[in-house]
C-alpha cells in the first residue's frame, strides 16, 4: 500500500512539473504537454516548445515544436514529428500540417513504419477522407531494414505515386519499378498489395522457376483465392516446356465442428508404356481429408486418395508416398473407457507386385473396445468385439467376428515385486471363401491366453540423477492350432520380433493369426533420468518357445525355439540430441537387423542421420535390405545457409548407390528468402524415369 501511495505521489509532482493544457472540453478532448507552453489568447495560438506530445483519442502526436490555431482548428508541428494512428502505424515527417481532429492534413518528407516493420518513405503526403486514405508522392516501400554497412537496400518498391486505401485495407502503386541492390529488375504501370494489417486477402503469390529433365523449363504462379473468413482456394498452373500445362489446386475450411480439405491435379500429359509408344493421355489424382464433430463423443469423416494410374502421383511429384491408396469414410465415438470406430476401406494398388485382384474391399469394418478404468479391486476388466466384411475381385470373401474379454491383476509383493497376472478368452467366427474352390468355409475359435508377469525395478538416487534397473519375466500361455488352415490371413502377414513388441501377449499385428503355445518373454530395462533433460534408457530380451509355430520364423526373428536377441537404446539431451537405436541380432551375435535415428540440432546447424539393415527377408532382387539417409542444414552466415540431404541403398553395393540426392543453398533475412534447389532422383521404373530437377525460389516479404 506504501508503495502504491509513493507512486501516485510522484505521478502528481510530474504532473505539476511538466506544462500542460486540455485544448478542448469535448467528449473527445485534446492534451497537450510540452517543455513550454505559450498561450496567445488575442489571436488565439498556442505555442509548444520542447518534447512535445498532442494526445487525442489514440492518435499521439510528437515533434520539436507546435502550433495549434485555434479560430482555423489546425495544428502545425515542425522538428522530429511523429504521428501513432489508430491503426498502429506511426508516421515519421519533418513538418505536418493537419485539421479536422489530426485525420486531414499535408506532410512533408513523409515516412511511414507499419505493423509488420515494413516502411514507405515519399517526398510529400496527404492525409484525406478523415484519415482513410493516405496519398504519396515519389515513394520507396520494402520490408528491408536499412544498415549502415549495406548502403543499398535488398529490394525495394519505386513508385511516382499511391494511395493507401484503409477502409480497403489496400495500397495502390502507380508506374511502379522493382529495384534490387539499386538496379531496375522489372516494370510495370500499376500494382497494388493487402496492407500489413490484412492476414490473407486473394492474389498472387510467390511464382517458382525451376527446371527438370522430364517436364522441361518450368514456372509455377499460385493464385490465392480467400473466399471466407474460414475457407480458402489456392490455384496453381504449372507450365512446363516439354508436358504443357499441369494444374492443381487446394481447398481448405475450418469451422466450429471440423475441417475439410480438398486437393488435386489434372493434365494431359505423356504416359510411357513397355513395348509401345509413348501416348498423351488425360491424368490426374484427387486427395479428399475430413473430419468433423457431429455431437460430443461422435465424429465423421474421410480420407481418400485417388489417382489416374498407377505411376502418375510418382511421376508428377504428388500424394503422400506408399505404395497403396487409400478411400476410407469412417465414423467413431471416442468416450472414457469405451471407443467405437466404423470404418468402410478401399483400396487402390500403385505397385506392379501387387495384383488387383488381390487388392481387398472391406465394406464395413467396425470396432468396440470397453474397458473398466476405474476398478476398485485392482482388477482392471476389457472387452473387444470386432466385425469386418471383406471381400477381393478375385471372388475370395472374409466375413469374420472377433470377440474377447480380458482380466487384468496387478499386485505388489511387500519384497517390492511387481506381479500382474492377466488371463483372456477369445471367440472367433469366421467365414471364408477361398482361392481353393467355390466351398465357404465356416470357422470357430476359441482361444483362451494366460499370462503372468514379474518384475522387479531397483531405483538409485544420486545427486540430480535417477537410475533404475528392471528385470522382467514374463509366462504365456495359449493352446495350439489355433490358426485353422481354412481361415485365410488378411491382417496378419508381418510379423517381426523387436523390442516393442518383446513382452506383448501376441505380437500377430491383427486379428487372423493368434501366437500359439508356451513361451517365456525375458529381458531387462535400464534407465538413468537426469534432472537437466539428459535421459537414456535400454532394453534387451529374448524369447523362448517351447514349439516352433508356422508363421512365427527366421525372418520375423524366430530362427528356432529360441528367438533373436532384440533391444533398444533411447538418448535424448538438453543440449539438442536425440537418437534412438534398435537391433536384432542371431545367437551367435550377428545383426540381423539395425534401425538407427539420429538428430543434433543447435543454434547454426542441424544434422539427421537415419539406418536402417534387415537380413534373410526375402524380396524379388535382393535377400538383405540396407540403406542409410543423412541430410545437414548449416548456417554459414548471418543470413546464408546451406542443406544436403542424401539416401543410399548399401545393399550388394561396394561404395553404395545414391538413390535420391538434393541440396539447397538459401538466403533469408526480414525481408527475402531466396532457395536455390537441386534433386537427382536415381530410382526408376517404365513410367518413372530417373529425374534431375533445379529450382529457384524468391520470396519477398511484406506484402
Amino acid at each position: 500500500m506504501k508503495n502504491l501511495i509513493k507512486l501516485f505521489l510522484y505521478i502528481f509532482f510530474i504532473t505539476l512539473l511538466v506544462p500542460s493544457i486540455v485544448l478542448s472540453k469535448s467528449q473527445e478532448s485534446y492534451y497537450l504537454s510540452a517543455d513550454k507552453i505559450i498561450q496567445d489568447d488575442k489571436n488565439q495560438l498556442v505555442h509548444a516548445i520542447g518534447n512535445v506530445e498532442l494526445l487525442k483519442g489514440a492518435i499521439v502526436l510528437r515533434a520539436d515544436k507546435l502550433l495549434y490555431e485555434k479560430s482555423k482548428n489546425i495544428v502545425t508541428a515542425i522538428g522530429k514529428v511523429s504521428l501513432l494512428g489508430e491503426d498502429g502505424s506511426v508516421i515519421f515527417a519533418k513538418k505536418i500540417r493537419l485539421n479536422n481532429d489530426l485525420k486531414e492534413g499535408v506532410i512533408q518528407s513523409i515516412g511511414v513504419l507499419m505493423q509488420n516493420k515494413t516502411r514507405i518513405a515519399a517526398r510529400n503526403g496527404i492525409l484525406k477522407k478523415n484519415g482513410s486514405e493516405i496519398e504519396y508522392k515519389n515513394l520507396v516501400f520494402t520490408s528491408c531494414h536499412s544498415c549502415k554497412k549495406k548502403k543499398r537496400l535488398l529490394w525495394k518498391i519505386k513508385a511516382k505515386e499511391a494511395t493507401h486505401f484503409k477502409n480497403k485495407k489496400t495500397i495502390f502503386y502507380r508506374n511502379v519499378t522493382l529495384e534490387a541492390f539499386g538496379i531496375p529488375i522489372a516494370y510495370t504501370p500499376v500494382f497494388y498489395h493487402p496492407d500489413p494489417s490484412v492476414k490473407r486477402k486473394s492474389g498472387l503469390l510467390n511464382p517458382k522457376l525451376g527446371s527438370s529433365s522430364i517436364f522441361g523449363n518450368t514456372y509455377k504462379q499460385p493464385v490465392y483465392l480467400a473466399l471466407s473468413d474460414n475457407s480458402d482456394l489456392t490455384l496453381t498452373p504449372k507450365l512446363t516446356t516439354n508436358e504443357g500445362l499441369i494444374f492443381d489446386s487446394i481447398y481448405r475450411k475450418k469451422s466450429i465442428s471440423g475441417e475439410t480439405l480438398l486437393s488435386g491435379s489434372i493434365t494431359h500429359g505423356t504416359k510411357t508404356r513397355q513395348n509401345e509408344p509413348d501416348k498423351k493421355v488425360p491424368r490426374g489424382h484427387i486427395d479428399i481429408r475430413t473430419a468433423h464433430r457431429i455431437s460430443k463423443d461422435w465424429t465423421i469423416g474421410s480420407d481418400i486418395s485417388r489417382a489416374s494410374d498407377t505411376t502418375y502421383l510418382a511421376r508428377y511429384g504428388f500424394g503422400r508416398g506408399g505404395n497403396v491408396l487409400t478411400q476410407n469414410a469412417y465414423l467413431k465415438k471416442e468416450n472414457e473407457g469405451n471407443d467405437l470406430n466404423v470404418n468402410i476401406y478401399h483400396f487402390q494398388t500403385l505397385s506392379s507386385d501387387i495384383e488387383p485382384g488381390k487388392v481387398p474391399f472391406i465394406r464395413p469394418h467396425i470396432n468396440y473396445k470397453w474397458t473398466n478404468l476405474y476398478s476398485t479391486k485392482n482388477s482392471f476388466f476389457s472387452a473387444l468385439l470386432d466385425i469386418r466384411s471383406l471381400k477381393r475381385e478375385n471372388d475370395t470373401s472374409t466375413n469374420r467376428i472377433i470377440s474377447s474379454f480380458t482380466i487384468e491383476n496387478p499386485y505388489i509383493s511387500k519384497l517390492g515385486y511387481l506381479i500382474n497376472s492377466n488371463l483372456s478368452i477369445r471367440i472367433d467366427g469366421y467365414q471364408s471363401k477361398l482361392l481353393d474352390g467355390n466351398d465357404t468355409h465356416n470357422k470357430l475359435r476359441l482361444s483362451p491366453n494366460g499370462s503372468v508377469e514379474l518384475k522387479y525395478p531397483l531405483v538409485r538416487q544420486w545427486s540430480n540423477n535417477i537410475s533404475k534397473i528392471e528385470p522382467i519375466v514374463q509366462l504365456v500361455a495359449s493352446p495350439t492350432n489355433d490358426n485353422l488352415k481354412n481361415i485365410a490371413n488378411d491382417d496378419s502377414l508381418d510379423i517381426e520380433l523387436t523390442s516393442e513388441n518383446l513382452f506383448s501377449l501376441n505380437r500377430s499385428p491383427g486379428y487372423d493369426r493368434i501366437e500359439e503355445g508356451i513361451r517365456y518373454n525375458y529381458g531387462v530395462r535400464y534407465s538413468i533420468y537426469n534432472m537437466k533433460s539428459n535421459n537414456i534408457s535400454t532394453t534387451i530380451g529374448r524369447v523362448y518357445r517351447l514349439s516352433e509355430q508356422e508363421f512365427y520364423d527366421i525372418t520375423g526373428g524366430f530362427p528356432k525355439k529360441s528367438s533373436d536377441i532384440v533391444g533398444n537404446i533411447d538418448y535424448s539431451a538438453s543440449s539438442g540430441i536425440k537418437m534412438y537405436y534398435g537391433y536384432r541380432l542371431s545367437k551367435t551375435f550377428e545383426f540381423r537387423s539395425n534401425r538407427l535415428v539420429f538428430n543434433s540440432t543447435n543454434k547454426n546447424s542441424t544434422f539427421s542421420l537415419g539406418y536402417f539393415q534387415l537380413r534373410d527377408f526375402p524380396t524379388s532382387n535382393e535377400s538383405n535390405t540396407e540403406q542409410v539417409q543423412f541430410g545437414i542444414r548449416k548456417k554459414i552466415k548471418e543470413s546464408w545457409f546451406v542443406r544436403f540431404n542424401q539416401n543410399r541403398n548399401l545393399a550388394g553395393a561396394l561404395y553404395s548407390k545414391p538413390l535420391r540426392t538434393s541440396w539447397a543453398l538459401g538466403f533469408k533475412n526480414e525481408c527475402t528468402s531466396i532457395t536455390l534447389n537441386f534433386a537427382k532422383d536415381n530410382t526408376n521404373d517404365v513410367d518413372i524415369p530417373s529425374s534431375t530437377n533445379i529450382g529457384l525460389n524468391i520470396k519477398l516479404f511484406g506484402f
